[in-house]
């Protein structure tokens, strides 16, 4: 399940979900943070290489994708081209 390094929490190839109500502080610097490292494969929180670059599915339900949340991933240095979004609105 879990690799080793990194994230004991997150197994490798599996679906990660993180829940919680409009305001906890979901999306958070770590969490846009930990998806710029994993889009671009650099390295887990505890310092391991990632290797290489992730895809990684963001769905919210709080904030607009193009006016909030891609702007946030690309401060902090995201590829977005790695990155699925899913939009309730659409659904």
């Amino acid at each position: 399940m879990y690799g080793g390094c990194g994230i004991p929490f997150i197994a490798i190839g599996k679906i990660t979900l993180l829940q919680g109500d409009p305001g906890d502080g979901k999306s958070t610097t770590m969490m846009m943070n930990l998806i710029a490292e994993l889009s671009t494969g650099g390295k887990t929180p505890d310092g391991c290489k990632i290797g290489a670059p992730q895809k990684v599915i963001y769905q919210c339900s709080e904030d607009g994708v193009s006016d909030t949340i891609k702007p946030r991933l690309e401060r902090c240095g995201a590829d977005c081209r790695k990155i699925a979004f899913i939009n309730e609105e659409v659904l």
